[in-house]
């Protein structure tokens, strides 16, 4: 007989526990509120089981266990921290995170500096404060490392965050915390069995303590005794057998104390390094790239394999006076000699001007023979013929003509010429890219590799990256601090001493460090006169040599454009920014005289929701203009797609009118209309990169009338899934067919609208974001429009009553003409079709319920406006 609950039985229960409920929510309350720490006047604190805790007051076990209850309850998600047992469920490394938690919303300069070296090894980070520190622990759940900006901010975390953080570090198995002391004195015992105190910066020396596990970029090269901070350090005293120094200071009165310390986790499970000095320090930032590798059990851990390449720009160019002789062509082969002793394979890589060659002082002009004699003992790469740069030449055959002289100069002085490498004089021509340029080098010289300083900026430096043009790989060129005019030691900016400090621990140690590949821009003249480029690296190497396990090499540039893809293959896709909006770019671009006006506006769908119709009725409008007509794309120009995105700038730039036009054209608002922007992944990054201020205007109609217009218009285009099968069978795709699927995918994923927009959201302000209801701009397009131009604040209002007609027939509102005609969309538009039967239409209402929801929710947070439809349905 089935056993039941009868209702009496079933509301004692419910009253049960809702009392016991309320009992352990009032006494979870209290704990909470009592325990919020602050510094007493001691500045004492204690650890007690993991958490901290004032000296007098003790958490019970039982309560902890029922605030980590309560935690893995949240948002009744059951014990979301925990990864799924199906590995096949779990994120790709590229999706782990580092989370970086801060005692404050706007960056501090250390936390600016922990982003920076994070971003310079291309990790994936966010960043959050305590207020917000479950929410990304409960829904976020990729983070394998992470770092608190401030001791004292790690021990005030509230309790359930502290609470929070150990049960996560623990069920996620192998994940670390990683602190920083800086100018922070705390004193606490038990479990971390330390205290910090603030020491002076009159300091003698600083070593590393080799036996630490985290050592693996990091190598012991002794005593640390020049460029020290000068500033307070802070210390670890009174340190427990848990804990390892990582490093020791010692005062000038011969003290020693400890500056970092390793938690080997052994007490509760979680392993941490603590620091006391900031990163800007060089063996700290070592410290903290292997205290990062070591604490993420090796997630963020990169190869220890270097390699190096060292270009000579500019040979043979010069004025007279400040070019190579025979003696600093010997010097450099000699240098050569020193670096290959640390470096496999390495030559200097000598890009060459032939014009130039026997142009200057009789002593230069051995020099330049001195270099055709020993051709052999380097690399070549070609220049242009004159150093002039490609940017100025009007077409790819004047480039042609001029690479040929340089080929036949390389052949008369039997130069040994590295296959499918070349960098163009002051970088003109590669980025932004001149397509002219691009095949003129594939033409002449089969280039597949070659570099830049200029992507996507010449700064920060650590931002630079690699694309992939024409089948041409560009990759990041590095500055090493010499320039054209980097002649001498006595005149070089700050004097030697600066030049010393980005040797011996500065940004050109870090550059070496950060980067897996390297590649160097240097200067001909950097190696006559004072010979300051075989100075800079031959010590530079040296002491990357001391004090790290890197291992350098060289290898050809056809290889190393292959490796750098195969480490970051996410880079390959270009990303376009606007030239004329960086000065150094606008330098090197061939079009400033002509810097085109881009669009003011785009309309980026999605497709079949009136974005042809809205397009219609702003060209009515005297200041809307849509792009020039092109007989390649039609009406849509569908740039930001891949086939069209790799042609180039130029190509897009050249839709629209120049701005060096009246001040009346110039008041005009450019448009565009591409309505498969919309639900791309990839056209949001791109988009914002080359128009960040442009207005995105998106057309939201029912999804369900969506998608089933959708496939009536590939049933218009005789489509063989849609000729073939019902809708219902489309949509539910109950066969698994191919040909289906990819007609399924277009009828229902544009109309998960959240999901796409969100995307837009990561890039644009909600202010930029213009939403259309679609079935507002078929109904009633007079008041759509109305408030569209209050919404642009535009000062010539179109009345547009006086423009737009329903046309009974057509079935949607028509253009106006003269003598009572109308000028109506073309026979796609506004087709009758039978309607939707039920079983779909239900089908699809719950499918999209969801989305629906949470796209009201978004839309209410951002204060955009819901579109009628929307409000019905939820």
């Amino acid at each position: 007989m089935a056993k039941y609950c009868s209702p009496h039985r079933l509301i004692l229960s419910v009253l049960i526990l809702s009392y016991i409920s309320l009992t352990i929510f009032l006494g979870i309350t209290n704990d909470l509120s009592a325990h919020k720490w602050k510094l007493n006047q001691q500045n004492r604190y204690r650890i007690m089981n993991g958490s901290f805790s004032s000296k007098n007051l003790a958490l019970r076990q039982h309560d902890n266990k029922r605030l980590l209850s309560d935690i893995a309850s949240l948002k009744n998600q059951p014990r979301v921290l925990s990864w799924p047992e199906n590995r096949k469920q779990r994120p790709s490394l590229k999706k782990y995170k580092i989370l970086i938690i801060t005692r404050r919303n706007k960056l501090n300069s250390l936390a600016k500096s922990i982003v920076t070296v994070i971003e310079a090894h291309k990790f994936s980070y966010s960043t959050t404060t305590d207020d917000n520190l479950p929410q990304y622990l409960t829904t976020k759940r990729y983070f394998k490392l992470l770092i608190f900006d401030s001791l004292k901010f790690y021990i005030n975390l509230s309790q359930r965050s502290k609470l929070m953080i150990s049960s996560y570090c623990k069920e996620q198995k192998g994940v670390g915390i990683l602190v920083f002391a800086i100018n922070e004195s705390v004193y606490h015992t038990r479990v971390s069995g330390f205290s910090t105190i603030q020491f002076s910066p009159e300091i003698h020396s600083v070593r590393i303590d080799s036996s630490n596990p985290i050592l693996r970029l990091t190598r012991d090269g002794g005593n640390i005794t020049d460029y020290l901070p000068n500033r307070p350090w802070t210390v670890f005293n009174n340190y427990n057998n848990n804990l390892r120094p990582i490093f020791y200071i010692q005062g000038k009165k011969g003290k020693q104390y400890v500056g970092g310390l390793l938690d080997n986790g052994k007490g509760d499970g979680i392993k941490r390094v603590f620091l006391g000095s900031s990163i800007d320090f060089w063996l700290v930032r070592l410290l903290f790239i292997d205290a990062i590798g070591y604490l993420s059990n090796g997630t963020f851990q990169r190869q220890l394999n270097r390699w190096l390449q060292v270009d000579v720009d500019d040979v043979f160019v010069g004025k007279k006076g400040i070019r190579m002789t025979d003696n600093d062509v010997a010097a450099m082969i000699k240098g050569q000699e020193i670096i290959q002793h640390n470096v496999k394979n390495f030559k200097f890589m000598l890009g060459f001007s032939g014009n130039y060659f026997m142009k200057g002082l009789s002593a230069e002009n051995l020099g330049d023979k001195a270099l055709i004699n020993y051709a052999g003992k380097f690399w070549w790469f070609c220049h242009m013929w004159k150093h002039t740069k490609p940017h100025l030449f009007q077409s790819t055959e004047s480039l042609i003509t001029d690479m040929k002289r340089s080929q036949a100069f390389a052949t008369k002085s039997n130069l040994h010429i590295v296959p499918g490498y070349s960098v163009s004089p002051h970088h003109s021509g590669i980025y932004p890219a001149y397509e002219p340029l691009y095949d003129a080098w594939k033409k002449v010289w089969n280039i597949t590799v070659t570099s830049t300083e200029e992507y996507y900026h010449l700064n920060p430096a650590h931002k630079r990256k690699g694309f992939i043009h024409q089948q041409i790989k560009v990759l990041p060129r590095q500055t090493c601090g010499l320039f054209t005019k980097t002649l001498h030691f006595k005149s070089y900016p700050g004097g030697i001493q600066r030049l010393n400090q980005s040797i011996f621990g500065g940004e050109l140690f870090r550059t070496l460090t950060d980067n897996i590949i390297n590649i160097f821009m240097t200067h001909m003249p950097n190696y006559a006169n004072d010979r300051m480029a075989i100075y800079t690296f031959v010590h530079a190497i040296d002491f990357l040599k001391k004090w790290t396990n890197i291992k350098l090499s060289s290898i050809p540039p056809s290889e190393l454009g292959k490796k750098y893809f195969q480490l970051y293959p996410d880079e390959k896709d270009p990303l376009w920014f606007n030239p004329c909006t960086d000065k150094r770019h606008k330098a090197i671009w061939p079009y400033v005289q002509a810097c085109k006006q881009l669009p003011n506006m785009i309309i980026i769908g999605p497709q079949k929701t009136g974005t042809t119709a809205l397009s219609l009725y702003l060209s009515l409008h005297p200041k809307f203009k849509a792009n020039k007509v092109s007989k390649r794309t039609f009406e849509e120009v569908q740039f930001f797609n891949d086939n069209n995105y790799h042609k180039g700038l130029k190509w897009y730039m050249d839709f629209f009118p120049s701005i060096d036009q009246s001040s009346v054209e110039q008041q005009i608002k450019y448009f565009e209309k591409s309505a498969t922007y919309f639900d791309r992944a990839l056209i949001p990054k791109r988009t914002h990169a080359l128009l960040p201020d442009v207005s995105i205007i998106i057309i939201l109609s029912d999804p369900v009338k969506r998608a089933y217009s959708w496939y009536q218009h590939m049933r218009n285009h005789s489509h063989p899934a849609a000729m073939n099968y019902s809708f219902y069978e489309i949509i539910t795709n109950e066969k698994q067919d191919r040909i289906i699927k990819q007609l399924q995918d277009r009828c229902m994923r544009p109309g998960k609208y959240v999901t796409h927009l969100e995307r837009w959201l990561e890039y644009y302000h909600p202010s930029h974001i213009i939403i259309i209801d679609g079935g507002q701009l078929a109904n009633d397009p007079v008041q759509v429009m109305t408030d569209f131009q209050s919404r642009l604040k535009v000062d010539d209002v179109l009345d547009y009553s006086t423009r737009l007609q329903f046309n009974k027939r057509k079935g949607f509102f028509c253009v106006k003409k003269e003598r009572g005609r109308n000028k109506c969309l073309g026979r796609s538009k506004g087709r009758k079709y039978i309607p939707m039967d039920t079983k779909s239409e239900v089908f699809l209402k719950e499918f999209y319920r969801p989305y629906n929801i949470k796209l009201k929710e978004v839309l209410e947070s951002h204060s955009i406006a819901i579109p009628v439809w929307l409000k019905e349905q939820t």
